[in-house]
């Protein structure tokens, strides 16, 4: 978990954007990692980044929670079910 975390915070330092953050998402989907997992490692970043002036971040996370979560149409899920929260 912990180079999980070290990649995530690189890839919000150098490169934030929605498809960085996807691409992290798909290699720890690789790696075995769950969806709720997934889920609650990528909200502690978002609550970490809810009160930033600059809401690029923000916004980048909220996005890929939602992919995450299955919360869109079915080409843009990760996963094949819905995270029920």
């Amino acid at each position: 978990m912990i180079t999980q975390r070290i990649q995530i915070q690189a890839a919000l330092n150098h490169a934030c954007s929605v498809k960085s953050l996807v691409e992290l998402a798909i290699t720890f989907k690789s790696q075995g990692m769950t969806q709720a997992a997934m889920y609650r490692l990528f909200d502690e970043y978002r609550q970490q980044h809810e009160d930033d002036a600059d809401e690029t971040i923000y916004e980048a996370l909220i996005d890929t929670l939602d992919i995450i979560a299955g919360w869109g149409p079915n080409e843009a899920r990760l996963f094949e079910t819905e995270l029920p929260l």
